[in-house]
């Protein structure tokens, strides 16, 4: 299934809902519980090992805003990329 992001028109909300293909009903904003919301463009993030491995995209990455943290060892995200 998949998962849509959409925008409340009437708030400005935006969030995401898993949907089943081919429904009709638009979801209910959880902000303001109106149904006037219109599905967004969304992207995807692609990232290859390599790319991943580099201690400057760390920040990026984890979010911890610091590159220190990974040459150091202390990244939450070592598993992930390598370090």
């Amino acid at each position: 299934m998949p998962i849509y992001e959409y925008e409340c028109t009437r708030c400005h909300g935006i969030f995401e809902r898993l949907t089943v293909p081919g429904a009709t009903k638009r979801p209910a904003c959880p902000a303001c519980r109106s149904r006037r919301v219109e599905r967004m463009w969304s992207v995807f993030s692609h990232a290859t090992a390599a790319e991943t491995a580099r201690p400057e995209r760390c920040s990026a990455l984890c979010g911890n805003g610091s590159t220190a943290a990974c040459a150091s060892g202390r990244c939450p995200m070592t598993e992930a990329h390598g370090s």
